[in-house]
């Protein structure tokens, strides 16, 4: 399974990035941090980069932000890092998987969030 590993960034802001093992958010188990929830919505790629999230939110039609700042980054929207990328289609899904709230940016595309789940699989 691909896990998001998160790294201090500085700032107070948290990196995420691709890698193959989990790290301690800021120095805690990062299994204590994020809440295990069941979400439904409408999900979209990523608007540019590798193609390894997707976002969130309840509208059709969403697009992603790609927002350079978490202060720019909708309340109802939630940057997803699948489990698995090829099982995710654009449309109306219901995800599970760990859900994190602070601010993060994503390393590939510098993309930021204040919402991020990781470990996503299709309900």
């Amino acid at each position: 399974m691909d896990r998001r590993t998160f790294v201090a960034a500085g700032a107070g802001v948290l990196a995420v990035s691709a890698t193959g093992a989990a790290a301690g958010v800021l120095g805690q188990d990062t299994a204590r941090l994020g809440e295990r929830v069941t979400i439904s919505g409408w999900i979209a790629p990523a608007a540019r980069g590798p193609g390894h999230y997707f976002v969130l939110g309840p509208d059709a039609g969403l697009t992603d932000p790609a927002a350079a700042h978490a202060d720019q980054w909708p309340q109802q929207l939630t940057m997803v890092f699948p489990a698995d990328a090829a099982a995710l289609r654009p449309g109306k899904v219901t995800l599970r998987g760990k859900l994190y709230r602070g601010k993060f940016m994503d390393e590939a595309t510098g993309h930021a969030a204040t919402a991020v789940m990781t470990e996503a699989t299709l309900v």
